[in-house]
């Protein structure tokens, strides 16, 4: 991914990261609105409905909290973890 869409990307991603640490948002008005789960490249490979998601579950071992960080604002929703 190379200029305007990477750039476009980069913001939306710092963003929604900023907010989620900061406000504990998932959401991001702007970025939401213009589908920015497209050029993160998430879509093609749920095959959900984005919108509809309203939780997810995961569960055997802990994962990267940098990992849980990018899932929760690429899908917008909380992600419950698990294990033990």
């Amino acid at each position: 991914m190379q200029g305007a869409k990477r750039s476009f990307a980069d913001k939306a991603i710092n963003t929604k990261l900023e907010n989620l640490r900061t406000k504990a948002e998932y959401t991001h008005f702007i970025y939401d609105k213009v589908d920015a789960q497209y050029y993160l490249g998430i879509c093609s490979c749920t095959g959900t409905v984005w919108g509809r998601i309203r939780f997810m579950v995961t569960g055997s071992a802990p994962i990267a909290r940098e990992v849980i960080d990018f899932l929760k604002i690429a899908v917008s929703c909380p992600i419950y973890e698990g294990y033990g």
